[in-house]
């Protein structure tokens, strides 16, 4: 099940993702979370873009440009790879200083 963290930090995450604020960073492992969660529940590709970006429920619209890449992806993979809390952290750890990364700059 963990096998999709290093795909999410290879495919979806860009090199930029390392200078994005921690903000960001933890709104879209949210925003991943969120994903996972409607694909495990059986939703679409189509509906999961919809709730996200539209409506009472979708997220800040300043994260409505990555929604659909975010999306896509996560479709993409073998269903058993998708799971919601594992696909959070798996963002979070590309895009997070890691312990002791910071020591050895």
């Amino acid at each position: 099940m963990m096998a999709a963290s290093p795909l999410l930090a290879e495919d979806v995450v860009s090199e930029s993702a390392a200078k994005i604020s921690e903000e960001d960073c933890l709104a879209m492992a949210e925003i991943s979370d969120l994903i996972a969660e409607y694909r495990q529940d059986g939703k679409s590709e189509r509906r999961t873009t919809r709730l996200l970006t539209r409506g009472r429920n979708a997220v800040d619209e300043r994260y409505h440009a990555g929604v659909p890449t975010l999306v896509t992806y996560f479709y993409s993979l073998p269903e058993e790879a998708v799971v919601p809390g594992a696909a959070g952290e798996a963002f979070k750890a590309s895009c997070l200083p890691q312990d002791g990364a910071e020591a050895s700059e």
